[in-house]
């Protein structure tokens, strides 16, 4: 699986599920608190430890990310277990900003290096530095920030979202964090000890893979290197403005806008125009696939450009809905509903796709693989993850899920030629199968307690006036367990570190 493709699949599951979870949970967990907080507390626990435990042991740079994002899932599960909208869901949200920014550029690093030297293995970074300073000092400033050392962004995220896990009585779940992240510094400052002293620990040494690589080009004239110091500096800067970036979220979430009542009409038009940003991407990816047929693939700047320039296009759409729009509002018979929660989450994957994309031109170009299968997927995921948050019936939920997994598992073997990476898309569309039929088998069986109810706030609304209780929680332990596969929370987690290790 190319590396840019993990990177981007990561991303997307965090910002996707945890989005299914404030909108599916937050509806049913609240008539079964006792019962089911407890299981998910104990799932985010179980990542937490196994994901940093096993990471320290890895040779593998892949499979050492891997695990650390097994870990990252059960830091945002404790935003979600705090069931705090205005904190708690803050919180979260405010983190998964911010690990966005850290894995994209973490990845950034990775095809770089990968690309320079053909290897993934953490000992053949020894003295990278006095070959590609760049390199080495990207990793610098983003590492500190995935283990939670300040002054980077990623202390100031872990100690807010841990800080109201606590206040909201998650003391088990916050304490294995911090323990945790404690362990996930060593391993991070272990390699970049390992870039500046060299091999066997003379800082003058550096291994045949250094030696051999090739000198990074000048940063005006490689993508991967924009994206590193683009990610860089975002992520040092959200260190910076981590104040208000917390208190934009938190207040954006609840805060009504006067605009709404002074222009009605247009608040409604506004409203029913909501899936623009999605439509804006269909559009892009059915003219990339055009144009590619078109000139036989021959044309690749202008679909780079196509793809840019329709996600920012996005991008600018979505945030001009979410500043005259910060109300919740049904729309097209209460099948969705719109709110800032949706604009949020939608919003963090258009930041991810044009940075993935950015991630991919370096490495298209030096693997001699289809530019628009791997435009088309990438598009059609982020398109599918963008709709969970605002679906409100099961059926649009469940669609957009399975759209955003299927692109995701074509991408994953988008490298088709490679044996490892054929065998990880293998594994990863079994499991990725298991976990569709799970969730399926969680939602029938609602639809069917409910009357025959597709809308999730009146589906849950029904929930506790039911006598067929065993069946209810039957149900949410099958959405959970298809959630947990998606999300990769121990012990669900299985194909996640193949998955990454496929990547070629």
């Amino acid at each position: 699986m190319p590396i840019p493709v993990v990177a981007f699949l990561p991303v997307t599951s965090k910002v996707a599920a945890p989005a299914l979870f404030t909108r599916l949970f937050g509806l049913i967990f609240p008539h079964f608190p006792n019962e089911w907080h407890m299981v998910v507390g104990l799932l985010a626990a179980s990542s937490m430890i196994l994901g940093n435990l096993i990471a320290v042991t890895q040779i593998s740079m892949k499979r050492m990310l891997a695990y650390p994002s097994i870990s990252q899932i059960g830091y945002i599960m404790i935003g979600v277990l705090a069931a705090d909208p205005e904190n708690g869901y803050a919180s979260m949200i405010t983190y998964t900003f911010i690990y966005i920014l850290m894995n994209l550029g973490t990845f950034a690093r990775i095809t770089s290096f990968g690309l320079r030297t053909g290897t993934d293995n953490i000992r053949d970074y020894a003295g990278l530095y006095m070959k590609d300073p760049v390199l080495t000092f990207s990793p610098v400033l983003r590492s500190p920030s995935l283990g939670g050392i300040p002054p980077p962004s990623g202390f100031f995220g872990k100690l807010y979202l841990f800080w109201h896990g606590w206040k909201a009585g998650s003391y088990p779940s916050v304490l294995v964090a911090l323990v945790t992240s404690v362990i996930s510094i060593y391993y991070y400052l272990k390699i970049i000890k390992l870039m500046f002293t060299g091999k066997n620990g003379r800082s003058d040494v550096s291994t045949t893979y250094i030696r051999n690589s090739l000198v990074s080009p000048s940063i005006s004239k490689s993508s991967i290197e924009i994206a590193m110091i683009i990610r860089a500096l975002a992520s040092i800067l959200s260190g910076i403005l981590i104040d208000p970036i917390i208190g934009i979220t938190r207040n954006t979430l609840f805060q009504m806008n006067y605009i709404n009542f002074m222009f009605p009409n247009f608040f409604f038009l506004l409203g029913n125009l909501s899936p623009l940003p999605e439509c804006i991407l269909v559009f892009s990816l059915i003219t990339v696939i055009l144009i590619d047929l078109s000139n036989k693939g021959r044309n690749t700047i202008l679909l780079y450009r196509i793809s840019l320039i329709s996600v920012s296009i996005g991008a600018v759409v979505l945030l001009c809905q979410w500043v005259i729009q910060i109300q919740s509002v049904s729309i097209v018979s209460e099948n969705y509903w719109i709110s800032n929660f949706s604009y949020i989450f939608r919003f963090f994957l258009l930041i991810c796709s044009p940075l993935s994309i950015l991630l991919s031109v370096d490495y298209i170009r030096c693997s001699k693989t289809a530019l628009a299968e791997f435009l088309f997927f990438l598009l059609t995921a982020s398109s599918g993850g963008m709709v969970p948050r605002w679906a409100n019936d099961l059926v649009t939920l469940y669609v957009a899920l399975e759209l955003s997994s299927l692109s995701s598992r074509f991408l994953s073997g988008h490298t088709k030629k490679d044996i490892r990476s054929n065998e990880a898309t293998t594994k990863f569309l079994l499991m990725g199968g298991a976990s569709s039929s799970f969730l399926l088998y969680g939602f029938s069986p609602l639809h069917g307690i409910s009357g025959g109810q597709l809308q999730l706030d009146k589906t849950a609304s029904v929930l506790p006036l039911s006598q067929y209780l065993v069946v209810i929680h039957t149900a949410i332990a099958f959405i959970l367990a298809g959630t947990a596969f998606k999300l990769s929370l121990v012990p669900f987690h299985q194909w996640t570190p193949d998955v990454y290790e496929g990547v070629r």
